[in-house]
C-alpha cells in the first residue's frame, strides 16, 4: 500500500474555495447560471408541506 506523505505543518487539505481551482471559462459556471434561471417553485411547493425529513435544495442537486 502506498501512503501519502504526512506533514504536520500542512496548511490546508482542501481548497478554501473550489472556484480557486476552476478556470473562469469552465462549463461549471455555465451550469450554475443555467440552474439559477430555472423556475423551481412549482417543484418546491409539491414537497413543502410533506411530513418527511428535510430534503436538499433542488438547485443544489441540479448543480
Amino acid at each position: 500500500m502506498i501512503l501519502k506523505e504526512y506533514r504536520i505543518g500542512q496548511t490546508w487539505l482542501v481548497a478554501k474555495r473550489l472556484t480557486d481551482f476552476i478556470p473562469e471559462n469552465h462549463i461549471a459556471y455555465f451550469i450554475v447560471n443555467l440552474v439559477e434561471k430555472l423556475f423551481l417553485k412549482i417543484i418546491d411547493r409539491k414537497y413543502m408541506y410533506t411530513r418527511v425529513k428535510a430534503a436538499y435544495s433542488r438547485r443544489m442537486l441540479l448543480r
